[in-house]
């Protein structure tokens, strides 16, 4: 199940797709949901933070749920109502900083993933490889 469906949480329904793994996603942003729809994508409009949108989307079943929404206190509300409702599922989540991430962790979240320190790594080690420093 992928909570939030903007570019990062569609490019990971993509290597899922890839994977040939299914998944549920869902966004409260409409036009992102029709953009989905429009591309066959299983993707469906909701509130993720309502329980009963999360439970009929099947997160009982999910063998995993990443969070990608944009708004932090709304992921912070998400992860710690996930936690809670679902105390045995992994549950992996896009933070903006490391200081967010380190909070979603103490919220509940099985693993946090930075963006800025996530891209600032990739491109520091790509910019190190081209002058010529072994991986």
């Amino acid at each position: 199940m992928i909570a939030g469906f903007g570019r990062v949480g569609r490019r990971i329904g993509e290597i899922l797709a890839l994977a040939e793994k299914p998944y549920v996603a869902l966004d409260s942003d409409a036009s992102i949901v029709e953009e989905g729809r429009q591309d066959e994508l299983p993707v469906y409009f909701g509130d993720v933070r309502k329980p009963g949108l999360l439970k009929s989307a099947g997160a009982e079943s999910a063998e995993v749920i990443i969070v990608t929404l944009n708004d932090l206190q709304a992921t912070e509300e998400l992860v710690e109502a996930l936690r809670k409702n679902y105390p045995e599922k992994i549950i992996y989540v896009r933070g903006h900083s490391l200081s967010a991430c380190l909070e979603l962790r103490r919220l509940g979240a099985s693993g946090a993933v930075s963006e800025n320190v996530e891209a600032s790594l990739a491109l520091a080690g790509m910019a190190l490889s081209s002058c010529g420093m072994p991986e």
